[in-house]
Parts: structure tokens; sequence; C-alpha cells
């Protein structure tokens, strides 16, 4: 294996359309999400829709604001399905996918510098999404259902193993990678230095 790929670009590639999207502190700070012939991402400002043929806004709706919360800027940190798309902002905010209309926000516990690091991820109607407060030093896994917001169910990270010491991590410093979901089991990884497993039904801990 070289890593490399033989494969050359064309020639002929050429710019379809750009858009300025410039907000009062910076540009986008999500990786877009692709689906539908739309383009979707975020700014500090907005959440942001695209025709992806074109590039013309088809819709804009506003992010709350930065002091409702901690804001972070993970990627991509948004995930769509169940005709709504969701974006960090600082709490898990639901948009219809139509029109932009803000669907409902989620509460989690990301409170206190600590925000949501590891990007959203939706199965079978729910949508996964962690959070880590520095002030009471938890870290708590959420399973959120897709259509309301409510709280399916949620996983709290257990007290640190008195043997290990986290290097430069804080407890309640949070998840930071997103989860995997197969076969109705979540894995996922913990700043403590631990692999998790939990049911996708009941958010029960497998094993650690």
């Amino acid at each position: 294996n070289t890593r490399f790929n033989p494969c050359k670009l064309s020639p002929t590639l050429a710019k379809k359309w750009e858009l300025d999207v410039l907000d009062k502190t910076r540009g986008p700070w999500s990786t877009p999400i692709v689906a539908g012939g739309r383009i979707y991402f975020y700014t500090a400002d907005a959440v942001h829709c695209l025709d992806e043929a074109t590039g013309k806004t088809v819709w804009k709706s506003e992010r709350p604001p930065k002091n409702s919360g901690t804001y972070n800027d993970c990627s991509p940190s948004m995930t769509i399905g169940s005709g709504l798309v969701w974006a960090e902002g600082p709490l898990v905010n639901a948009y219809a996918v139509g029109d932009g209309k803000p669907s409902y926000v989620c509460t989690v516990n990301n409170q206190g510098e600590y925000g949501l690091h590891a990007s959203f991820v939706y199965h079978n109607g729910q949508v996964y999404a962690a959070g880590g407060c520095k002030t009471n030093k938890t870290v708590t896994f959420y399973a959120i259902n897709a259509l309301n917001g409510s709280h399916c169910w949620t996983w709290t990270q257990p007290d640190q193993d008195k043997h290990f010491t986290a290097s430069v991590y804080e407890r309640g410093h949070p998840i930071e990678a997103p989860p995997a979901v197969v076969d109705g089991r979540i894995y996922f990884g913990s700043t403590d230095g631990h692999i998790n497993c939990l049911e996708e039904t009941t958010g029960k801990q497998v094993w650690r």
C-alpha cells in the first residue's frame, strides 16, 4: 500500500459558484452536510441551507446567542434525519429541513466552559449527543427523541478510576469522539481512558 491514489483530477475542473458567508467573527464553523440536493452548515450566527447546484440560499435560521451556554466548533456537530437537521448551538437545536424553522431545543449538561465536543449521530429515530460540565465535573451521554427533543435515556460517566490519571484532562471534560451504533449497541471512547458499550434502546451499560 503506497497510500497514494494514482488517479488524476480532471483538468477541466471549474468553480461552479461561491458564497460569502463570513459573519461578524469568521466563516463556517462546521463541515457541510450534503443531502437531497441541499447543503447544510452553520456559522457563529446562523444555520444555513443552500441549493447544491446553484449555491443560492434556501433558508437561513439564526442560532441562539453564545451567552446562553457553551459553544463548540467541533465538526460537523450536525446531523440530519426525520425531516429535521440538528445543530449544536450551544444546546441541541432542531430545525425543519424544508424551511429552517426552529422545531425545538433540547437541554443538555454542557454548562461551565465545556461544550458538545462530539459530533451528533442520528439513528433509528434518536439523536445521540454528549456533553461535559466543568462546574459539577460530570460527563453525560444523551439519547434524544428525534421528533420532540425529549430525553429517551441518559448515561453518566462513572467516577474516574483512582489509579488512572487522565493526562491534562479534568473531570467533566466531555466525550470528544462521535459514537458508532452497530447491531443495537453504541460504542464510544471517553477522556477518562475507557471504551464504553451501551444498549441502544435503554442506555444500559454493557461493558466498559
